[in-house]
């Protein structure tokens, strides 16, 4: 949470500084100065994360032998194509694959919106913005997350069904990231709105995220969590390389609505299957 919340701040301190440094060796001092000093400030942080992790639960130190780690037979494209039928046939096919369309948006953070803003920064299409405001509005985001994380149980105990949480949460995200359209429409609006819009709907991204995976743990049997999980896994990271290629068609900064708009549609697509599957099953 440290990392999360920290270090786009971090981030965004060291590019100003960066900035002010002429010579390239003095730049390539701060970077190497920073990376060791914050690795050096979280090294006791991952360690006690880590005794904790270990003493809560103790069969994690219990490693597998060579022989039983290699008992498994092959990976096949027979037994890949029988996992995703597996998947496909599953009552929670659609709330995942929706949940899995929620990946392909830059209205989050991840590297092609963090790229894009840090670019459109460089090149001073935004008076407005700055690497400071972009690292707080990272980790603004973030904080968001983890507020999500605190009042998610009060939002199960309100709505008392994970099914509810998730398609009132879904269609909550889908609203704060209207605002985004803005940009959409009036081309030489202020990319500012852009921050405010991913770092305050994170919270209902992350409640959205909390509420699907409660409803993956509750639907899917044990001896099937696994191979459901992996096929959940693969087709969120499906969307998201299709996001990156639909960055590198519209790599112009200028063209940074067009996929505004993309995530925009994206969203609204799975809270429509999150709203289908719930009317289906509950």
């Amino acid at each position: 949470m440290a990392t999360r919340i920290l270090s786009p701040m971090a981030f965004a301190f060291q590019m100003d500084v960066l900035q002010n440094v002429i010579s390239y060796t003095g730049q390539v001092f701060v970077l190497v100065a920073s990376v060791a000093g914050w690795n050096l400030l979280l090294a006791p942080l991952v360690l006690a994360t880590g005794h904790d992790l270990y003493d809560l639960c103790p069969s994690l130190g219990n490693k597998k032998s060579h022989r039983q780690r290699y008992a498994q037979p092959p990976q096949t494209r027979s037994s890949t194509t029988a996992m995703w039928k597996l998947y496909l046939h599953h009552p929670t096919a659609l709330v995942s694959l929706s949940f899995c369309l929620l990946y392909l948006t830059v209205l989050k953070e991840n590297a092609l919106s963090t790229a894009l803003l840090l670019l459109i920064i460089v090149l001073s299409i935004s008076r407005l913005l700055s690497n400071e405001k972009a690292g707080w509005s990272m980790g603004s985001g973030a904080y968001c997350g983890v507020m999500a994380s605190v009042v998610y149980p009060w939002l199960l105990q309100r709505w008392e069904y994970a099914e509810t949480v998730a398609v009132a949460s879904v269609w909550l995200y889908a609203a704060f990231l209207a605002p985004a359209l803005f940009v959409v429409w009036w081309p030489g609006a202020d990319n500012v709105v852009l921050m405010i819009v991913i770092a305050t709907s994170q919270f209902w991204l992350w409640t959205t995220t909390l509420a699907e995976t409660q409803i993956m743990q509750e639907w899917v049997q044990p001896h099937q969590r696994g191979m459901i999980n992996a096929m959940q896994h693969t087709a969120n990271k499906g969307f998201y390389v299709a996001l990156l290629l639909l960055g590198v068609v519209f790599a112009d900064p200028h063209s940074f609505r067009t996929l505004v708009l993309v995530s925009v549609v994206a969203t609204t697509v799975a809270a429509t299957g999150f709203s289908v599957w719930y009317c289906r099953h509950r």
